[in-house]
């Protein structure tokens, strides 16, 4: 049951991934922003190609 329930999470938590990117931003709050993703930083992306990247790989995990 425990792993039921876990594997409910995870798949919801891939599917929401590319939502979180293609949601429109509110103007009086900062929006996420993948140019500064610790992730893509460590992996020597700069912030340009970071956004693409994120959003290929939200896309990618959402498909798995």
């Amino acid at each position: 049951m425990i792993g039921v329930r876990v594997a409910g999470f995870l798949i919801t938590h891939g599917l929401l991934h590319p939502g979180i990117g293609a949601a429109p931003a509110p103007a009086d709050k900062l929006p996420f922003d993948p140019g500064r993703s610790w992730a893509l930083t460590a992996a020597h992306v700069s912030a340009a190609p970071a956004r693409p990247a994120a959003s290929a790989l939200a896309w990618y995990t959402a498909l798995l």
